[in-house]
């Protein structure tokens, strides 16, 4: 998603290596390895080395979001989780 944003803007950076724990990317940053676009959560995780900046004009990005659980769980929690999810972001109507 992100690297189709940035193609589309005329931006191609060089990927060297891709990670999706977010400890790990930040130690690399905080290594000076490189930079990372991570969740604003991130700033919690107390990097002092890693500077964060929010990025401008965040609302054009979409973000896919996945529930899981086991097929055998508590399904009353599920619904309960489900139903505040959507009602905090709500699905746009396609016009």
């Amino acid at each position: 998603m992100i690297a189709g944003r940035l193609r589309a803007q005329g931006v191609a950076p060089e990927t060297v290596q891709t990670l999706s724990h977010t400890h790990s990317i930040l130690a690399l940053v905080d290594a000076g390895v490189g930079v990372a676009l991570v969740p604003r959560s991130a700033q919690k995780l107390g990097y002092a080395g890693v500077r964060f900046s929010p990025l401008d004009e965040t609302d054009s990005f979409d973000v896919e979001v996945h529930l899981a659980w086991r097929r055998r769980g508590r399904q009353g929690v599920v619904d309960a989780v489900r139903l505040l999810i959507q009602e905090a972001y709500p699905v746009p109507d396609k016009a």
